[in-house]
């Protein structure tokens, strides 16, 4: 074997390994996609601007029939372009879902403390009505 044709199938051999590690990293995300609701997929891929928001129109055009096939199709069968962008659009709904579970939850860590300083300040003023009803919101949120 000549040294060119050894590069040739070194180059070959290297292209080869690269789409099979392509096709093995986006396992991760056709276990995702399959996973997902006929809704989820289509937020997602109006996320990724693959498909643009229903016009309103009643019969459908090409843009819908295309919508359709694209929430059926397999991820390992879609374009890797389409698939990369994808990818992208989970990973920054997943962020931003994430951020809001954060705030929530601080907001709600905060909440019996703020319902306990209610109701001393309604003990303070001899509420019992306004303490007793602060006192049981902090019982249910626990």
């Amino acid at each position: 074997m000549s040294n060119a044709q050894h590069q040739g199938t070194r180059a070959g051999f290297l292209a080869l390994r690269d789409e099979l590690q392509a096709r093995h990293a986006d396992l991760d995300l056709a276990e995702v996609w399959d996973g997902m609701k006929r809704s989820e997929r289509k937020a997602v891929l109006l996320s990724a601007t693959i498909i643009k928001p229903d016009n309103g129109n009643k019969k459908p055009d090409d843009s819908s029939n295309h919508r359709a096939e694209l929430l059926t199709t397999p991820l390992l069968q879609m374009a890797v372009e389409d698939r990369v962008a994808i990818r992208h659009a989970i990973h920054r709904m997943s962020a931003f879902a994430s951020g809001l579970k954060d705030r929530c939850h601080k907001h709600s860590a905060s909440r019996p403390v703020e319902l306990a300083t209610l109701a001393r300040t309604a003990l303070d003023k001899g509420d019992m009505v306004a303490a007793r009803h602060f006192i049981s919101l902090i019982e249910t949120a626990s």
